[in-house]
């Protein structure tokens, strides 16, 4: 009856909750991060703001939302910025809003980012520590062959 695991393909999509699951969902929300950040990675003051920007910063918002939730769900305790992510979520509800944002705001924003963007790469760090190193290969011309020193002689 199911005494043998079944060999995944490598195609297939990791199982959830795994650390291959776990690693794939944290590079893939750091890519998200990163890519959140060039909205507002200059000041907005004196640039005009299309809707279709505002539309796409939206939903990209709304994106990061939701990938948050699942996120923090799967890595747990070994993040620890939850509630940041959250903040920075909350204080840009739209590019206008960044734009009229004072600067000293602004740069606090820009510096919460960059926490919560080195708390990521953390636990990505984490989860990557958890790898088991990849079995050595047993070659029966393994021995180490130590060579006399010429010129010593």
């Amino acid at each position: 009856m199911g005494l043998f695991k079944k060999k995944r393909n490598p195609d297939d999509p990791p199982e959830m909750g795994s650390l291959e699951h776990k690693l794939q969902v944290t590079r893939r929300y750091l890519a998200m991060w990163q890519k959140y950040f060039s909205f507002f990675s200059e000041s907005l003051v004196g640039r005009k703001i299309l809707p279709e920007e505002e539309k796409e910063f939206s939903k990209y918002v709304y994106q990061l939302a939701l990938e948050h939730f699942m996120f923090t769900k799967l890595v747990g305790g070994d993040f620890h910025a939850s509630g940041k992510i959250v903040s920075i979520l909350d204080a840009c509800v739209s590019l206008s809003h960044l734009k009229n944002m004072p600067d000293a705001t602004f740069a606090s924003l820009q510096v919460n980012w960059h926490e919560v963007f080195i708390e990521i790469n953390k636990t990505l760090g984490f989860l990557m520590e958890q790898i088991p190193p990849e079995p050595i290969k047993k070659n029966k011309d393994a021995g180490i062959k130590v060579e006399k020193n010429k010129a010593a002689g």
